[in-house]
């Protein structure tokens, strides 16, 4: 179909049903300028030959597949070159060492080709504050016998040394406080130097202006509330919220919002409103925040100071003036914290090399930064009101009023961590994923949630980690648990098997919003129409499922729903899915496998079950739930509610 394009640079194959072709045979042959080609919607459950549909795509570097394209052949003719990573272990070769590539697939998943580098990567500096000099290290280059520095100055490159037989360089002492220097690093490899790409990935320094961090925690001592103790200021990391600024009246805040790729500005939009161009990701990078734009975090974007001091969204390249510290707002007359927060930013004002910080600011009209610290005030807000980790740790420091209540789940957080999980009896090992099961086994039984254990009561938190890993979505367990207790607990219990409080499977829609997840919703309550047409009166005995039971009962009330969850698994990556029986609700994930005869592969849908019994395969969800209680029914209202992650 595409076989000759030589010019195609790019591809939208979103909107193509391959779940009938049996021929991929020279599809995307010669496609020699395309780098990128997402394919993950691509059904190869029915194909036959696969042969040279890579054939010629020699600046191919990023392939990403879905759950259905289970395997790149070696007759696929995908250039192998150095080989390919699995994003996820992005340190493991995976494609094998012939000429070409072969790719088992297991999910969704980004592969990238490796390309072997004629120049230093993963440049990182130290400052050493006593002697004022910088020490660079960098990765080693494969055949490289001899590296070269050089800082640019009065619009040239100035080369410092370049017989360096190491990968580290310590410059000379008594660096010019508050100046910044960019510097290249090149390597020789075969006698020859790529100066091309050590100018391209050149980094920027600034040397602090008297700026000291004395306890090592990464905040200037200029700015940190206790500077002489190492605290941890990581508890945001990989969190998601929205950003409001806060100027003369205490009950008015303005979300920052990504007008485009590169501005952005503050709005009047209430905390409920706010979407994807108000969030953002906050990443620590060991001394602060970096600030991802959710709308354009694919293309790297971060909130920066440009060269005019703007506001703005710019490319992550690791400057000082694109990196955050975030810190309570101040304390009042009576030491007490102020609700709030302060954004600092790493870049420094250095008049007479005498520090000044920059903060986040909002001056009434818009979005900018200040040395002066006052009119600041800044809050964070996670998506549709489901509290994370890092604010129930706000809202305990005193930093911010999060509405965090309780205090019970950061004291469970340290319990559970201190415990674990058994790698032995709670890990299954699915593709490169490490799915939670056994509920009832393992360390379970001594992990607390809420004022009980967790077997039993914890298949929600369970089900829900499964999905987000099989969606490749980084979850701590613990972190999502303590977040569970807080949010989906509340006033809403259901029970456990021995009538312990668990978690509401209706929540879980909440959580997958806070973290930014794709999904559809398949909830009983679209049929209940259905069942208003069926009278079944409730039995407290066991129902058998005889014929006559199945007909007006199953076929008509629980099958539909079923099914309908089975249509979207099927176009989905992975599933979660809660369903009633007794007077219990239980809750796991699924996926869909069209390369088997039995397609639903579940994870934790039998308690008991040990690990060399998943996944525990399914004709269909309905045969699932069929079989869960022994093809047997307690209650009337059997699926509850599911979501497909997409």
């Amino acid at each position: 179909m595409f076989s000759g394009c030589s010019s195609l640079t790019s591809l939208d194959l979103s909107n193509f049903n391959t779940s009938n072709v049996k021929y991929m045979n020279i599809l995307f042959e010669g496609c020699s300028s395309l780098s990128t080609l997402d394919v993950r919607n691509f059904d190869t459950s029915k194909v036959t030959d696969m042969t040279d549909m890579f054939k010629d795509c020699k600046k191919l570097k990023s392939l990403t597949l879905g759950i259905n394209f289970r395997k790149v052949p070696k007759e696929a003719g995908l250039v192998n070159g150095d080989g390919w990573v699995n994003l996820k272990t992005p340190t493991k070769i995976v494609s094998g060492d012939g000429q070409y590539a072969v790719i088992d697939n297991y999910g969704k998943n980004n592969y990238k080709r490796i390309i072997i580098p004629t120049y230093p990567t993963n440049i990182k500096y130290t400052y050493n504050q006593g002697y004022h000099q910088l020490q660079f290290t960098w990765d080693k280059v494969k055949g490289a016998d001899r590296y070269s520095i050089a800082v640019y100055q009065a619009g040239k490159w100035v080369i410092q040394k370049n017989n360096i037989t190491t990968n580290s360089f310590v410059t000379p002492k008594n660096l010019t406080l508050g100046k910044t220097y960019k510097v290249a690093i090149a390597a020789r490899v075969g006698g020859k130097w790529d100066n091309e790409n050590a100018i391209k990935h050149a980094v920027t320094v600034t040397i602090p202006a008297g700026v000291s961090d004395f306890d090592g925690d990464g905040y200037y001592d200029t700015s940190d509330p206790r500077p002489s103790i190492r605290d941890d200021y990581s508890f945001l990391n990989n969190e998601i919220y929205s950003i409001n600024m806060y100027h003369d009246d205490e009950n008015a805040s303005y979300p920052i919002e990504a007008v485009s790729s590169s501005s952005v500005k503050t709005t009047n939009k209430s905390k409920d409103e706010c979407d994807d161009e108000n969030y953002f990701r906050f990443k620590w990078c060991g001394n602060g925040y970096k600030l991802y734009s959710v709308k354009y975090e694919s293309n790297n974007k971060v909130l920066s100071i440009n060269q005019s001091g703007d506001v703005v969204l710019e490319e992550d390249k690791n400057l000082p003036s694109q990196i955050w510290e975030v810190l309570p707002y101040g304390y009042s007359k009576d030491n007490l914290p102020i609700d709030g927060l302060r954004f600092r930013s790493k870049l420094c004002y250095t008049p007479d090399c005498k520090p000044t910080s920059y903060f986040l600011s909002y001056d009434g009209s818009k979005l900018t930064v200040t040395t002066k610290d006052a009119r600041n005030k800044v809050k964070v807000y996670s998506p549709k009101g489901w509290t994370r980790f890092g604010e129930m740790l706000l809202n305990k420091y005193g930093w911010e009023n999060t509405g965090a209540s309780s205090t019970t789940a950061l004291e469970n957080y340290d319990h559970n961590v201190s415990i674990g999980v058994d790698p032995e009896q709670n890990i299954y090992k699915y593709g490169v994923y490490d799915l939670l099961i056994n509920q009832e086994g393992g360390n379970f039984p001594k992990l607390n949630f809420v004022d009980v254990k967790m077997d039993e009561v914890c298949c929600e938190i369970m089900g829900t980690y499964n999905a987000l890993l099989l969606d490749n979505v980084q979850v701590d367990f613990f972190k999502l648990a303590a977040e569970f207790e807080e949010n989906a607990c509340g006033n809403y219990y259901v029970f456990g098997g021995n009538g312990w409080a668990g978690s509401d499977p209706k929540a879980i829609s909440s959580c997958l919003d806070a973290y930014n997840v794709n999904y559809t919703t398949i909830d009983i309550a679209d049929y209940r129409d259905i069942a208003d047409l069926v009278e079944v009166p409730f039995n407290p005995d066991v129902i058998e499922f005889s014929e006559e039971f199945e007909k007006t009962y199953n076929n008509k009330i629980n099958k539909p729903a079923c099914d309908a969850f089975d249509t979207e698994l099927k176009n989905g990556v992975c599933g979660i899915i809660s369903y009633k029986f007794d007077v219990r609700i239980h809750t796991y994930a699924a996926v869909y496998n069209s390369y088997s005869a039995v397609p639903i592969s579940t994870f934790n849908l039998l308690c008991k079950a040990k690990p060399k019994d998943y996944p525990k395969t399914f004709s269909s969800t309905y045969d699932a739930l069929k079989n869960y209680n022994k093809g047997k029914l307690k209650n009337i209202d059997h699926y509850l509610v599911g979501y497909v992650l997409k």
